[in-house]
């Protein structure tokens, strides 16, 4: 599969356009089978596992993208704090065309900041939040 057909296949999940374009295999594979998992009226229990660089994050975003769209917020689990802001930038960076608002939170916000954002998180305004799953579960 050429990277054209993969931009298309992108366009069919309802998902940003990635500037790269998914990779013609096992990328395209798990990105169908997450958007089907998606729309089953059950949670989701599925593990995408692989090397750095092929794609994980992709698949990630995407996945996340759907729900927000479908009215629902995601939060993604992290384990460090520096994963966390790496995340939030690459998620902010690829969804800023769109309407979806994404926001983090990790040790080195201010506690002001943390509430801010777990108060806009509790009325809704953000669709996806980012940290570090000890900060997230503390937070509640």
């Amino acid at each position: 599969m050429e990277s054209n057909q993969a931009c298309v296949s992108a366009r069919e999940l309802q998902s940003p356009a990635t500037p790269c374009g998914l990779s013609p295999t096992d990328q395209v594979t798990s990105t169908l089978a997450v958007k089907q998992d998606l729309e089953k009226p059950f949670p989701m229990d599925r593990l995408i596992c692989g090397d750095v660089g092929f794609g994980k994050t992709e698949i990630a975003i995407r996945a996340a993208f759907k729900a927000a769209v479908d009215g629902k917020q995601v939060a993604i689990l992290v384990p460090t704090t520096i994963l966390a802001f790496q995340h939030y930038r690459t998620f902010s960076k690829r969804l800023e065309e769109f309407p979806a608002t994404v926001d983090y939170t990790n040790r080195f916000r201010s506690n002001k900041e943390q509430k801010e954002t777990l108060k806009k998180l509790s009325e809704g305004k953000v669709d996806i939040i980012i940290g570090p799953q000890k900060r997230l579960i503390r937070a509640k």
